[in-house]
Parts: C-alpha cells; sequence; structure tokens
C-alpha cells in the first residue's frame, strides 16, 4: 500500500484545533529515510509544482498527492470538472482562489513501480495548472504570461504587423497588413 490510512489522524488535527480549512499530505516533509525514486517521474512532479506555485502563490510542497481534507463547506463551494490528472491542479488553484487556510501534514509514502502514468498526463497537469490558475495568478505571474506569448506571436509570425488604415468614413481602422508594406 503506498499510503498510510494511519496518516489520516495527523492530517485531521489542524482541522479540528481550527487551524486550517484544507490539508494537504505531503509526501516530501517526511525527514526519515525514504526509497530512492525514478528520477524523471519525480522531476515532472516537482516541474509541476513548481508551476503550479507560482501561478496559485501557495508554497506546497506537494500538489499530487493522493490526501486532502476539505472543509465540508470549502469543498462544496468549488464546481470541479477534472478527473485523472487535472483533478490536483484543478482543485489546488480552486482552493488559492478561495484564500483560505491551507495547511500540509508529512504522510507515510512507500511508492510503487509500473505505474501508468505518462507524459500525456503531465501535458494534462500543465495545462490545468495554466487553465485554472492563470485568470487569478498574481501580477508578476500574469505579466510573464503576456510576455511569453508575445514572444511566441513574434516567433511564430514575424512578418505580421498591423497597421492603420484610412476608414471609408473617415475614421480610422486598425488593418492587417500581412507583412512589410
Amino acid at each position: 500500500m503506498e499510503y498510510d490510512p494511519q496518516d489520516f489522524h495527523t492530517l485531521l488535527q489542524p482541522l479540528l484545533d481550527n487551524r486550517a480549512d484544507v490539508v494537504f499530505g505531503s509526501r516530501y516533509l517526511k525527514p526519515e529515510s525514504r526509497r530512492v525514486l525514478y528520477f524523471w517521474p519525480t522531476w515532472m512532479n516537482k516541474t509541476l509544482l513548481f508551476i503550479s506555485n507560482l501561478f496559485t502563490n501557495l508554497d506546497i510542497t506537494d500538489m499530487e498527492t493522493c490526501y486532502k481534507l476539505f472543509r465540508r463547506e470549502i469543498i462544496q463551494g468549488i464546481d470541479l470538472r477534472e478527473n485523472r490528472f487535472g483533478f490536483e491542479p484543478e482543485v489546488t488553484a480552486k482552493i488559492a482562489q478561495t484564500r483560505c487556510r491551507v495547511y500540509e501534514c508529512a504522510i507515510s509514502f512507500a511508492p510503487r513501480t509500473g505505474k501508468k502514468i505518462n507524459w500525456k498526463d503531465g501535458i494534462r497537469a500543465l495545462y490545468c495548472i495554466l487553465h485554472y490558475s492563470a485568470p487569478s495568478a498574481p501580477l508578476p505571474m500574469q505579466i510573464l504570461i503576456y510576455v511569453i506569448i508575445g514572444g511566441i506571436c513574434a516567433v511564430v509570425m514575424p512578418h505580421a504587423r498591423v497597421g492603420w488604415g484610412r476608414h471609408f468614413d473617415g475614421g480610422f481602422e486598425g488593418v492587417y497588413t500581412g507583412g512589410s508594406a
């Protein structure tokens, strides 16, 4: 078994003490020894986590954790649409948007091998991070998004430009000229 059900007692405590509205179990907070994981899945997980933290302004250590506890009114107030690996980025983004109190607790984890996770799941998770987090991202991230999109457009369409042309009623209108004039 990958996760230890006894960890629910630890996860429940911040909710019972009224210190948290949401509690994430973290596989990475344990200071004790652990089984060494494969590099690429770990690297992808940490990359997705880093991007999620940038966009949500949270500082969690494990977004893709199985254990998440919510106060009933918090989770019932969130319209969830994703399943599979899109769920974690979506719920993390929407929890961040509520500005509720989020805690993390260390949990036990004994990873199994032979998981059926592939690169498509990572792409979907990245899409969900951007889709659900970008509209409410901190201002520096929104500016970065616009710079990146502008840079991509400049590379993809280097000869396209918008020029100003005279409109038939005497006004001006932006006109796509399709290249150099």
